[in-house]
């Protein structure tokens, strides 16, 4: 029976640190803890280093570390190669996985497609076909994990992908778009099809009613940031995703949950950053220490990636993107994760807190890249003029 339930949420352009933070609460009770990706699917990068061991995950939840399996809800991908890959990266940690039997699959004709517009596009895609999948589905042309269990479905769904990509390639009239395709696509389906039998040791399918009820805690990790929500975000420049709470509160209503005190974390760096060209609110730059421990750098479809100051406005607006979407009665109360602290130990931390305009129940500050550097901070307020004290424990 669920008791506890935690979601996380990233204010700005994503990485900011929500591998970290769902780490930090899974920690608490790893036995009764499930995970639940919400949104996104195997192009998040969520780094968690614990006790010296670092590894990012993209295939399995951030709380495998603490032994913690991971559902997938109906609104995320999966790229089951990828995830076999990842799997013998740590396979001691027995990872698995539950997934709504409507998942989307991944193919590599997603990510070769991906791959070859967004050398024309530059939007900022991390190139491993998540936005394809979504496109593809929604235009009708399906592949979910339920479908892999039935080999002639399977193989059927595949080159109807195929057939459909090919015939998007004759409609973008991009001469280096059709050829760079070409180039990517020279693999076997029936090398993907093996990859994919091989994944279901790490996975089994369950629907949100039946497997999360069976938890005590759930840890609702989110992707990206809520400044790239489908709704929220800035055209063309975001993810055809929901980024915010949004579909939580669809998943615990199917599951049944209800009545429950929620914690939504929001987290944010001690400054702002953005991979690719998409607009910044704030070209300040900053100065930061201790970047050997920083996951992100230069990726060929993504881009640079790029830092500046914090810009308050924009926490605020996404603070009030997620707000819009609560639709639910059950009570929220709301935690603030400021994390990379060590990276500016000049950094004001009240003057951050004071001019947000959410009411946080919950202050912490992480000042390393293991959860074991989160630290509490106490925060009171003043009905009228903001925090009137705030110091670390």
């Amino acid at each position: 029976m669920v008791d506890a339930i935690d979601i996380v949420l990233d204010l700005g352009f994503g990485d900011a640190g929500k591998g970290l933070a769902v780490d930090f609460l899974c920690a608490k009770k790893p036995r009764e803890t499930l995970v639940v990706r919400f949104s996104g699917g195997h192009q998040v990068g969520h780094t968690v280093v614990v006790e010296k061991r670092r590894h990012v995950f993209s295939h399995f939840g951030a709380g495998t570390f603490r032994g913690c399996p991971t559902f997938y809800s109906k609104d995320t991908t999966v790229f089951l190669p990828g995830l076999v890959r990842e799997a013998a990266l740590i396979a001691d940690l027995q990872p698995f996985n539950y997934y709504d039997p409507l998942v989307s699959v991944t193919t590599p004709y997603d990510i070769a497609f991906n791959r070859a517009s967004e050398r024309i596009n530059q939007h900022g895609s991390c190139g491993v076909g998540f936005g394809a999948t979504l496109k593809r589905n929604a235009a009708g042309i399906t592949l979910f994990v339920k479908d892999l269990q039935f080999e002639w479905v399977f193989k059927q769904k595949l080159a109807a992908i195929r057939d459909y990509y090919e015939t998007k390639l004759e409609k973008f009239g991009q001469s280096l778009v059709k050829e760079f395709w070409q180039h990517l696509v020279d693999y076997r389906d029936a090398d993907f099809v093996e990859a994919c039998k091989e994944s279901q040791r790490y996975w089994a399918i369950q629907s949100p009613d039946s497997i999360l009820p069976r938890f005590e805690r759930l840890v609702f990790e989110g992707s990206q940031g809520i400044m790239l929500d489908q709704h929220h975000g800035i055209f063309p420049h975001m993810t055809p995703s929901f980024t915010t709470s949004r579909n939580v509160w669809r998943l615990l209503e199917e599951a049944r949950i209800s009545g429950k005190q929620t914690v939504i974390h929001y987290v944010t760096r001690c400054y702002q950053t953005r991979h690719g060209n998409g607009p910044m609110s704030s070209e300040k730059s900053v100065e930061l220490r201790n970047l050997e421990t920083e996951s992100n750098g230069y990726n060929p479809y993504q881009g640079v990636f790029r830092t500046a100051e914090l810009d308050i406005e924009l926490l605020n607006y996404a603070l009030a993107s997620d707000e819009a979407e609560h639709r639910t009665s059950m009570p929220i109360r709301k935690g603030l994760i400021i994390t990379c602290l060590d990276q500016r130990p000049e950094f004001d931390t009240l003057a951050l807190a004071g001019r947000l305009t959410s009411d946080f129940d919950t202050v912490h500050g992480s000042y390393g890249p293991d959860s074991a550097a989160m630290k509490k901070l106490y925060c009171s307020r003043h009905e009228r003029f903001g925090i009137v004290s705030l110091q670390r424990s």
